[in-house]
């Protein structure tokens, strides 16, 4: 079993493996949607609101805040939400649940508007038709393809006329 990332500053604590905290009360804990193990175990966290507990995430865990949906039962968190309006019981607990973008979710957004690439996971990065799309849209938007894509002939040859040349400075060998 792996342990619970190690979190950082004065709003969390890294969970203690076995042991409970003296004020379980004043403690939000969250869950992975998947395993159900603790990830985090944030002070005070019912003082916040949902967006403020997702800044926290993000911070501790580095998942990005468009990436995180967090429920607490069945029921999803709107980040306007008061924690302690929606939370029940002595020790409550929220879970974490990553959304990833799909590939066409990621052909959508830089269909619209190329620079987009620059904020999609690497995965989708390097992913030869999302990075098309891109310089099709915006032939700068080269320089945030993966290197590897970078290095591809027809990748910088779709850049290139957009941008009068500009686009070659993105260009790998």
């Amino acid at each position: 079993m792996l342990s619970p990332p190690i979190a950082k500053g004065p709003h969390f604590r890294q969970p203690a493996m076995g042991t409970e905290p003296a004020s379980s009360a004043q403690l939000l804990r969250v869950v992975g949607g998947l395993t159900g193990e603790e990830v985090l175990a944030v002070e005070g966290g019912r003082a916040r609101t949902v967006r403020e507990l997702q800044q926290v995430i993000r911070e501790a865990l580095n998942i990005p805040v468009r990436e995180q949906h967090l429920l607490c039962g069945v029921r999803h968190l709107h980040e306007r939400e008061l924690l302690a309006d929606v939370l029940e019981g002595e020790a409550p607990v929220v879970t974490l649940m990553r959304h990833l973008m799909t590939k066409e979710e990621a052909l959508q957004k830089v269909a619209e508007d190329g620079r987009k690439l620059q904020a999609l996971p690497i995965s989708l990065r390097a992913d030869r038709d999302v990075c098309f799309a891109a310089v099709r849209q915006c032939g700068l938007a080269l320089r945030w393809a993966a290197l590897e894509l970078q290095r591809d002939a027809d990748l910088v040859l779709e850049a290139v006329p957009s941008t009068r040349g500009q686009a070659l400075q993105f260009a790998s060998e």
